[in-house]
This record gives structure tokens, C-alpha cells and sequence, in this order.
């Protein structure tokens, strides 16, 4: 179709596909990191049996 052409050839469409892959990429960076984050705290509450539910001297 003629939009689809269009878009193909455009390069600001071009460049904003671009960018969204990019932050795709950095978002899912950034989720993998927090996960890891959160796992090795968990292992370490729970290594040291710290509840921070029950915690409120923190």
C-alpha cells in the first residue's frame, strides 16, 4: 500500500523505529539488572533470615 511505502522511505519513521528498538533493548537491560538485583537481595534476607515484612527498625 502507499502508507507502508511511505514509511519505508521516510527517514524521521526510520529513525524513530530505530530509537524504539533502541529503548526496547535499554529497557530490557535495565529489567534483567533489577531482577538480578532482587534475586541476590532475597538471597541475602534470606541467608541472614531477615524478614522485611516484620522489620521496622530499617
Amino acid at each position: 500500500s502507499k502508507t507502508n511505502k511511505n514509511k519505508a522511505v521516510d527517514p524521521d519513521y526510520a529513525e524513530l523505529k530505530r530509537e524504539n528498538a533502541r529503548l526496547k533493548a535499554a529497557l530490557f537491560q535495565a529489567e534483567s539488572k533489577a531482577l538480578v538485583n532482587k534475586t541476590l537481595l532475597e538471597v541475602v534476607l534470606n541467608r541472614y533470615h531477615i524478614d522485611l515484612k516484620k522489620k521496622t527498625d530499617l
